[in-house]
């Protein structure tokens, strides 16, 4: 027979706990299905279709010829801010007013909103210029109508703002365009009246003079360009403070790295936020602790709007001062050109002076074109590239990624359970827990049997040979582990358990067949009935084997026993006294002093070893050193190796 004299807590025995417990395992798993076949069944299903938009290159430099503006950026920061801007709000706001969804006030408005956002995701393909418009809805047909609509609320967007700002531009151009007319038209006729008043036909050839006198000019018309520029920039950001627009502020692009960084800031915690908010409600901690940040980022960009408007506000009064510088500067040109010649020279300034006020006039109109023509035939550098088809199949809920996931999380509890359960099974199943939990001998295991002990039976001499092998095995390894200590003068051996029931009677008479056959003779007295034994008798069942039912638990009866054991245990070679359980040795105790060995017969799979330690703690009489070891009865051998890996 093969013995644990340890009990290590290893990966096989983790495999084996499971292996005893699997129906906790299955019963686990199989809650966990049928709980992922309702979700299936009772979520909602949705239907997402996809909408493909492509951030034009080629687009973008065409514009920028045709319109002279700068070429569009296209870095991976800037891509990943175009991907945040398709999940702002005012793409979402675009979104109403081409599908023409009705609210009643601006709270009605912003749900419509929320609910836009909460069902729409935007991805960029890996690492190209390809953005991924994704929306779920219930209704298929109503999930590809709006995945298409939502691209074109991000182009019409882009659009707006580019519309906005060359509008205001063309305005301020305009009024311009009017005040150089009227100086252009002024300045000709003064340079016409000059000239028949004093009936000058020619002029005075080109000089130096004139040369220093068109540069300035031509620095005059950069400076007002600049100063009009200034102007609609520092226009457009006291109209964001103004209307406290943070979408349109988070849509602005900025040279300064600290306000873009606040910017990139912002659109993530806004991600985040109505992520939550979608999956936990607006009561939840991190929902309201994100909604918080939100807040500050908020007051953080129009703080940071406020700072850039003041910066655009010198810029502009710089360019303001500048142009005033080079007009005086023009005008001290104009005035060092006068010459003796004075009518010829006023002539000749007359002149400049009318051609500088009309190439300034040619210049802002050629503007003027330009940024009406942004307005009338606006572009943007994001194109359409693929139309979002209506979903066959639903996306959610994600029945695979479900079944797996309870699949996993049912196993995981379940192995999680048996474990626990395995591991709070108190009774005696291995020889290592007798070792550790009770520091006594473990003799080893007695298969269980519905063999049936008779008076015939223990007559004859070939009993023991026929019991099955591992019988022989359970009871010889107990058997030796008495004859180690047996002596003529410590020759008294008791057999006792924790617990009713255990077999102890069925091993006693083992063990005195085993010492019968070896020759050895052997008094039984046990506290079992036998039907065919009268109470009291010592009955010789054969040449080395008496056995005596005697009543253990009389007083009197015990006395007695006590007082022949010199006697019997001169007699015999081994005396065996079969103990009623502990639990009911009250009178049968008073014998534990006169024992010399003990053998502990405990139930496998029922005893416990806090029983055991009970009932040894409380005895004065029955010592550790008194017992030569603990057997584990009616022990399941097909179980042992199935489910302990323990081969007997």
């Amino acid at each position: 027979m093969y013995m644990h004299s340890s009990d290590p807590f290893d990966i096989t025995r983790i495999f084996f706990a499971i292996k005893r417990e699997r129906k906790v395992v299955f019963l686990s798993v199989g809650i966990a299905l049928l709980i992922a076949v309702a979700l299936v069944l009772l979520l909602p299903k949705k239907y997402t279709a996809e909408s493909l938009l492509l951030l034009d290159r080629m687009n973008s430099k065409a514009v920028s010829e045709l319109y002279q503006t700068a070429t569009a950026d296209f870095s991976q920061p800037s891509v990943e801010s175009e991907v945040e801007i398709l999940l702002s709000r005012s793409v979402a706001e675009q979104l109403l007013g081409i599908v023409q969804l009705p609210y009643a006030d601006e709270q009605e408005k912003n749900k419509l909103i929320d609910d836009v956002l909460s069902n729409v995701s935007v991805k960029q393909r890996a690492l190209t210029y390809v953005i991924s418009i994704a929306y779920s809805d219930p209704d298929p047909q109503k999930a590809a109508f709006y995945a298409n609509a939502y691209a074109q609320a991000y182009i019409q967007n882009k659009l707006t703002v580019s519309t906005n700002i060359a509008s205001q531009s063309n305005d301020w151009i305009d009024k311009e365009l009017d005040a150089l007319k009227a100086k252009a038209q002024e300045a000709h006729a003064n340079w016409i009246n000059y000239r028949k008043e004093h009936n000058l036909v020619t002029v005075l050839g080109r000089d130096i003079s004139e040369q220093r006198l068109d540069d300035v000019m031509r620095i005059l018309s950069d400076a007002k360009l600049s100063r009009a520029t200034a102007k609609a920039q520092y226009d457009e950001s006291q109209r964001i403070i103004a209307k406290n627009a943070v979408h349109d502020a988070v849509s602005q692009s900025f040279s300064n790295e600290v306000t873009n960084n606040i910017r990139l800031r912002y659109i993530d915690r806004n991600k985040q936020y109505h992520n939550l908010l979608n999956q936990y409600g607006a009561e939840h901690s991190a929902v309201k602790k994100l909604r918080k940040e939100i807040i500050e980022y908020e007051s953080m960009i129009l703080a940071e709007m406020r700072r850039v408007s003041k910066e655009q506000f010198k810029e502009y009064q710089v360019a303001l001062a500048r142009e005033q510088e080079i007009e005086q500067q023009l005008q001290d040109s104009i005035n060092t050109n006068i010459s003796s010649d004075s009518k010829t020279l006023e002539l000749n300034n007359l002149e400049k002076k009318a051609q500088t006020y009309q190439k300034l006039y040619e210049e802002y109109l050629t503007k003027y074109e330009n940024f009406s023509k942004e307005q009338i035939l606006p572009s943007t550098a994001a194109r359409l590239i693929s139309s979002a088809a209506v979903p066959i199949s639903p996306s959610h809920p994600k029945t695979l990624l479900i079944l797996v996931a309870a699949l996993l999380f049912g196993g995981g509890l379940g192995v999680i359970l048996a474990i626990i359960r395995d591991d709070r099974n108190k009774t005696f199943r291995r020889g290592g827990q007798i070792v550790h939990e009770l520091s006594l001998h473990f003799s080893g295991y007695i298969p269980h049997t519905t063999s049936v002990c008779s008076l015939d039976d223990m007559r004859s001499l070939d009993y023991y040979k026929a019991l099955d092998e591992n019988l022989h095995h359970g009871i010889e390894h107990s058997a030796v582990d008495i004859l180690k200590n047996l002596s003529p003068q410590h020759n008294i051996v008791g057999i006792t358990s924790s617990i009713q029931q255990s077999g102890k009677t069925f091993c006693s008479l083992g063990l005195a067949h085993y010492f019968g056959a070896v020759r050895k003779r052997t008094l039984v007295l046990t506290s079992h009935p036998f039907a065919d034994m009268p109470a009291g008798n010592m009955i010789t069942l054969n040449p080395y084997l008496t056995c005596c039912v005697l009543d253990l638990q009389s007083p009197i009866v015990t006395q007695e026993v006590i007082e022949s054991l010199p006697t019997h245990s001169a007699a015999y070679d081994l005396i065996i006294i079969d103990f009623p359980s502990l639990g009911r040795s009250t009178v049968a105790s008073l014998l534990f002093g006169h024992v010399d060995h003990y053998i502990m017969v405990e139930a496998w799979g029922k005893s416990l070893g806090s029983q055991l330690l009970f009932h040894l703690e409380n005895s004065t009489t029955m010592t550790h050193d008194k017992i030569r070891g603990v057997c584990l009865n009616k022990a399941d051998l097909r179980r042992l190796e199935r489910e302990f890996g323990y081969r007997v």
